[in-house]
């Protein structure tokens, strides 16, 4: 995906990778559609579906923020979560998993996240409107970097997340990932595409590649954010590149490892 160096939700390449997304994995053995969800912007949604009715929703965005620069690699926000969406499909048509009756699993790869979640929030109230019953929501965006003398693991937000589904998760990671976990967050003020299904009362949830940590100073309270623990100064730079400290392509096997066991169970049980 690295090669798409234009992948800005209103830049003229928007749609370059589109296609190559959607078709990178034919399957004759399970029943699967994809499609483009248009939007108000130049860049389009992708949407894959295995069968059935009911739906529980991995996804990622696939637009890129860019300062100063129009050139916006994004390697790891979000070309982490692309990859992974991508394996996750790989893996569901190589193993031909077929959901139970009454399940759908569908991979969602949004446009303009960075614009203000616009795809996921054209989508999720689009599900609503139709009354379209989702089971969960999984969002991973920024999921390959582990900070330099960190241990690694896989962050659970804990905020515009359902609390079912982090206790969920948390088990999930203590069963099949190598790695520990921690609940994390930034605030109300950041996030990512499940807040939209959130808010449209939908059940979703965030993981990400490291923690957050609140940091103040001076007598003035809006001095005040988060940043992530090892934070790099190259997200959402034309620097965010696959040969920064800390890119780590095993650490993305983890939420490989942890999406395909957040898909199966979920589809498979009572949640």
């Amino acid at each position: 995906m690295l090669i798409y160096t234009l992948k800005g939700h209103a830049t003229l390449t928007r749609n370059g990778d589109s296609t190559a997304l959607i078709d990178a994995y034919p399957s004759n053995k399970v029943k699967y559609s994809t499609k483009k969800a248009p939007h108000s912007i130049p860049q389009n949604s992708i949407i894959v579906r295995l069968e059935s009715t009911e739906s529980t929703i991995p996804s990622e965005d696939r637009d890129i923020l860019i300062y100063p620069s129009y050139r916006a690699p994004g390697a790891n926000d979000d070309g982490s979560g692309t990859i992974v969406n991508m394996q996750l499909l790989r893996s569901l048509l190589q193993h031909s998993f077929i959901p139970p009756t009454n399940v759908a699993i569908e991979l969602h790869w949004y446009a303009g996240e960075e614009g203000g979640n616009i795809g996921s929030v054209d989508i999720s109230e689009s599900y609503l409107s139709l009354s379209k019953p989702v089971k969960a929501m999984l969002q991973m965006d920024g999921i390959m970097t582990v900070p330099v003398d960190k241990e690694p693991l896989i962050a659970i937000i804990d905020t515009n997340s359902n609390m079912n589904l982090t206790a969920f998760a948390a088990k999930l990671v203590e069963k099949y990932n190598t790695v520990g976990w921690a609940y994390t967050n930034c605030g109300n003020r950041c996030g990512s595409d499940h807040i939209s299904w959130n808010r449209t009362g939908f059940p979703a949830m965030f993981v990400y590649d490291r923690e957050f940590v609140f940091l103040t100073w001076g007598k003035d309270t809006h001095s005040a954010f988060f940043i992530a623990i090892g934070s790099d100064v190259y997200f959402h730079t034309s620097q965010d590149t696959i040969d920064q400290p800390g890119f780590n392509y095993t650490h993305g096997v983890e939420f490989v490892k942890f999406g395909q066991a957040w898909i199966t169970e979920l589809a498979l049980s009572d949640f």
